[in-house]
């Protein structure tokens, strides 16, 4: 049921003007390889079809932040992220 609760919420990301994707943050399932991770979303149920939205499976890593400069926080390379003004 994983298409069904996230069909709805790249519909309204795309209403709040939003360009949602797909990403896998699944560690070394599927293989740990991009392939293999899109795979293994498509067997969930996950596609571009099914939610919405481009499924992107690129697991090169980019550090964003820390956590009180001790945990390391990654976000996927494909990932636009923007930080909030304070």
């Amino acid at each position: 049921g994983i298409a069904e609760i996230v069909r709805p919420a790249v519909g309204h990301l795309r209403r709040m003007g939003a360009e949602p994707f797909v990403f896998p943050a699944m560690g070394c399932h599927g293989g740990g390889t991009s392939d293999g991770q899109k795979a293994t979303l498509a067997h969930l149920g996950v596609s571009e079809s099914t939610v919405g939205c481009p499924v992107i499976s690129d697991i090169e890593p980019r550090q964003i932040g820390a956590t009180g400069d001790v945990l390391p926080f990654f976000i996927a390379a494909t990932a636009r992220w923007t930080t909030p003004s304070a």
